[in-house]
C-alpha cells in the first residue's frame, strides 16, 4: 500500500474564509462518503469559516501547485499554469480496491476542522485538508499510459488533499486539451509558517 503524500501548504491564505453554498455542498457530499448521513445535515453542521490556502508543495521531490484562487490574486501572469493536477480516488468493486485516475483544475485548498461531537462519528475532532477540484472529463484515462485529452469540464467536487499526486501540463490542439502527465514521487500535510512573507491573513 502506498504511503500518504506529504504536503506543505503555502500562502496566500485567508484564515477567516467562508465557503459559498456550492463549495459547502461539495464538501458535504465528500464527507457523506466517509460518515454517511444526509448531505443537507452535514452541510448545516460544517464550520462557518475554514482557512483557505493558495499553494501546496508535495515533498520528497514532488511538485509545487498553485491553485486557481492563488493564480487569480497575482498581478503578473505566471509563466505557466500549475493549477492542473492529477488526483486519484479509490473505490471498492467486487471486494477489490480500484484506483481511478482523474485530472482537473485545483480551485481551492480548505482546512476543515470538525467539532468534537458524535455527529461527525470517526471524524469528530479531526482536521481534514480538502481540495476543491473542477475535473476534466477524461473518463479515467491515465495520461502516463497513453493519449489523454478532454474538451469539457465537470462540476466542481471536493476530495482529500492526499489524493493529489502531481501537477500536469496541457496543450490545445484541434479544439481539445491534451494532458501531459510526468508524475513524480508520492510523498502528512505540513504548514509552512516560514513562507508567509507578508501574506499572513488576506481577506
Amino acid at each position: 500500500m502506498k504511503s500518504d503524500p506529504s504536503f506543505v501548504l503555502r500562502p496566500p491564505r485567508v484564515l477567516d474564509y467562508e465557503p459559498n453554498v456550492v463549495e459547502r455542498q461539495a464538501i458535504a457530499v465528500y464527507l457523506k462518503q466517509i460518515i454517511g448521513g444526509r448531505t443537507a445535515e452535514i452541510q448545516k453542521n460544517l464550520p462557518t469559516s475554514m482557512p483557505l490556502w493558495g499553494k501546496v508543495r508535495i515533498l520528497s521531490g514532488g511538485d509545487a501547485i498553485r491553485s486557481h484562487f492563488a493564480a487569480g490574486r497575482q498581478t503578473a501572469k505566471p509563466v505557466r499554469d500549475s493549477s492542473y493536477i492529477r488526483f486519484e480516488v479509490e473505490y471498492e468493486e467486487h471486494s477489490n480496491i480500484i484506483s481511478l485516475v482523474n485530472y482537473g483544475r485545483l480551485e481551492r485548498i480548505i482546512v476543515c476542522s470538525l467539532p468534537n461531537n458524535h455527529f461527525w462519528r470517526d471524524l469528530a475532532g479531526r482536521t481534514i485538508i480538502i481540495v476543491l477540484v473542477t475535473p476534466c472529463q477524461t473518463n479515467g484515462t491515465d495520461a502516463t499510459q497513453g493519449f489523454t485529452s478532454y474538451n469539457r469540464k465537470l462540476a466542481t467536487i471536493a476530495t482529500d488533499l492526499r489524493n493529489v499526486k502531481a501537477v500536469v501540463g496541457r496543450f490545445k490542439t484541434r479544439g481539445e486539451w491534451v494532458i501531459i502527465d510526468r508524475s513524480g514521487a508520492y510523498a502528512q500535510p505540513l504548514f509552512d509558517p516560514e513562507a508567509d512573507s507578508g501574506e499572513e491573513n488576506e481577506g
